[in-house]
């Protein structure tokens, strides 16, 4: 079957989870796939998507509202559309993957070509108004939207007045479930002390100091040497370092670990014995697949978004965004070693067999091929609100190109 022609657009290269993800769906998908991709910014995987497919990068824009500095984004933007043009006028593409909202400010900056324009949705409310998007972009140019969870779906039907009909629920992935075995271990409860990770960058939607909290709590409740914790991804900048003020505070700093963004966090997850996201919304967070890939219950809120739809009946859902009662849900676990070993076995088994990206890149695919065989939408383009849509051929003659 011939292969699908997809530019990706996509807001970094950085290793948070929207772009490790796409990463592993489109390596699944390698054989597939002629991939391009387009990005606001670099970061360290941007080698692994050169190994995907040709790479370029769009430069940052002077800030202010100077003539000087209005005048030099007009240049950029221009020489931008020049280079955008050259390097897509033979090859154009079948399929625009969206990979965040966050990246549809490149639609808001070039004039892009005409495709069938697949925009996963990662974020919830206030994150997506934290992006800032264009709300005419999000809800009119997509020809379709994959959603990371039912949450994400019911909120963009309700808060965009988006077809439900245009939706796909493809829940968050992880890489192939071979990949985790080097790091399982059936944890042994007797040993002390026992240990409560958390994971991301604590900007406040992820429930930083509520975690934190839930942590004052469970070192009260199992007494200092029994219980410790580790959180994975606190970078050093003004979320990180309010984080790090805040534990102090709780008079935690002896019994917390508060580790940089890595490239391998499941070395770290391996030693969690239970995984607790504190989340007050978060779409559907990969960080909850791979811990239940390394055996480690998951605790999370109810109405905090997608990880209940992930940990199905192994999780244990708590009411009310409150750090005490997931405390206390916690401790009960961990002092009954049967029950333990039954909800870690029943995490890992639907983690291994639900939500690796092979079977998920799978369904995106499917997506995809829908979508070219008439059976979906039509062609998108930018919406009328920013300007004219642009025809995306015939291009001019390609023109020598270089990096954007």
């Amino acid at each position: 079957m011939k292969r699908v022609r997809v530019l990706l657009l996509a807001h970094d290269f950085s290793l948070s989870g929207a772009p490790r993800s796409a990463a592993e769906i489109f390596e699944d998908l390698a054989g597939d796939v002629d991939l391009r991709v387009l990005s606001l910014a670099g970061g360290p995987l941007r080698r692994r998507y050169e190994n995907l497919g040709p790479v370029k990068l769009l430069l940052a824009l002077p800030k202010g509202d100077s003539l000087k500095r209005r005048l030099t984004r007009k240049l950029i933007r221009a020489w931008e559309q020049a280079q955008l043009n050259a390097w897509l006028f033979s090859w154009k593409p079948e399929i625009i993957y969206v990979n965040t909202t966050a990246a549809l400010r490149i639609v808001e900056r070039l004039d892009l070509p005409k495709a069938r324009v697949i925009l996963h949705v990662r974020e919830l409310s206030a994150v997506l108004r934290n992006t800032k998007c264009d709300q005419d972009v999000l809800a009119r140019y997509p020809t379709h939207y994959i959603a990371a969870s039912t949450a994400v779906r019911d909120m963009l039907v309700r808060e965009h007045s988006i077809s439900a009909d245009k939706i796909d629920v493809v829940l968050s992935y992880m890489p192939r479930g071979e990949e985790f075995e080097k790091y399982t271990v059936k944890k042994d409860l007797s040993k002390r002390p026992w240990v409560i990770g958390g994971a991301g960058h604590p900007r406040w939607w992820k429930g930083g100091v509520l975690w934190l909290q839930m942590a004052r709590e469970l070192l009260d409740i199992l007494g200092k040497g029994n219980v410790r914790f580790s959180w994975v991804g606190a970078a050093r900048d003004e979320h990180g370092t309010g984080f790090r003020e805040i534990a102090g505070k709780l008079g935690l700093y002896e019994s917390v670990d508060i580790l940089p963004p890595v490239e391998n966090p499941l070395e770290h997850y391996a030693r969690f014995h239970v995984f607790a996201l504190t989340s007050w919304e978060d779409a559907c967070s990969r960080v909850v697949s791979e811990n239940m890939s390394l055996g480690n219950p998951v605790f999370c809120f109810k109405d905090g978004g997608g990880a209940p739809d992930l940990a199905g009946d192994t999780n244990a859902a708590v009411d009310s965004f409150s750090p005490q009662a997931m405390a206390k849900s916690i401790a009960a676990l961990l002092k009954d070693e049967a029950r333990y070993h039954r909800v870690s076995a029943a995490a890992r088994s639907r983690a291994k067999t639900e939500f690796t990206s092979f079977n998920q890149a799978g369904k995106i695919l499917r997506i995809m091929q829908r979508l070219l065989s008439g059976s979906g939408q039509g062609m998108s383009a930018v919406p009328d609100s920013l300007g004219t849509a642009v025809e995306a051929y015939p291009f001019p003659p390609a023109a020598k190109t270089g990096s954007f």
